[in-house]
């Protein structure tokens, strides 16, 4: 039962920290379901890079800055 519970709360700590899903303004109609779909399709696009040790929030913002990185991301959804 513990890990279901560190499971559930890694990905909840990660949602709300890296990404601020706690501090979205959306609530109407179903605005909040489908940014909460696309967080989560962004984080795991975002872990499943062959890099383990450059933290999430970094990968992130390498997305950002470097177009070839975001590509090569966007890539590996199938």
């Amino acid at each position: 039962m513990r890990a279901r519970w560190s499971i559930e709360n890694n990905l909840h700590w990660m949602l709300d920290v890296v990404m601020g899903e706690d501090d979205m303004r959306c609530r109407r109609d179903h605005a909040p379901a489908n940014i909460a779909l696309l967080n989560r399709l962004a984080l795991n696009l975002v872990t499943t890079i062959d890099d383990p040790k450059t933290p999430i929030r970094r990968r992130f913002k390498r997305c950002d800055w470097e177009d070839d990185y975001l590509v090569s991301v966007l890539a590996q959804m199938r």
